[in-house]
């Protein structure tokens, strides 16, 4: 039991919050994107965004997670986001800020979600990228947990980092491709 509720309930609640949560959002940016200030949308949006992030805290964990942070974050975000838009109107600079509060709030929303379901759903498991090592993107090397000697295995391509062969032509392409596109 979960504040009164079985689990199974609790997590139901819980996951319909962040759903209607992320689809008032997307609604609501699309409203700022327009120009359209959707009154009823943006208290539904930060309601359940709110309650989303409240009711992240009921699940019983004996320590501190990574959604845990994300909340805590998301529930700062969403009381800047609503005094901006209740408390001040909107007015000069408080715009921006609620612009921007109600956008990262919405990211948070749905990144959660996104990590959840991966966790979660075994469909989505599969499909997740396997972490085999880590790479360093500065030297061009890749080091892995299986590579015991303590030595940086080389790049495809090369051991230096530098871009050769079909690397660089795919690079020049996306550089003539970018400076076609700031001279239209």
């Amino acid at each position: 039991m979960i504040w009164g509720m079985p689990t199974a309930t609790f997590t139901f609640v819980h996951v319909l919050l962040s759903l209607v949560g992320i689809g008032a959002g997307c609604l609501v940016v699309l409203g700022l994107v327009a120009g359209r200030q959707l009154h009823g949308w943006t208290a539904l949006f930060l309601a359940a965004t709110v309650a989303t992030s409240v009711t992240g805290f009921g699940f019983p964990v004996d320590h501190l997670l990574p959604s845990h942070a994300v909340g805590i974050i998301s529930l700062v975000i969403l009381a800047i986001a609503s005094v901006a838009r209740y408390g001040l109107h909107l007015a000069g600079a408080w715009r921006s800020v609620y612009i921007v509060c109600a956008c990262v709030a919405l990211y948070l929303n749905v990144f959660v979600a996104v990590v959840q379901a991966f966790s979660r759903l075994s469909v989505l498991e599969a499909l997740a990228p396997k972490q085999t090592g880590r790479t360093d993107h500065c030297s061009g090397t890749i080091h892995s947990a299986d590579h015991r000697r303590g030595e940086a295995l080389p790049r495809r391509g090369g051991s230096s980092g530098a871009m050769i062969g079909q690397e660089r032509r795919w690079h020049v392409l996306g550089t003539l491709a970018f400076d076609r596109y700031r001279t239209n």
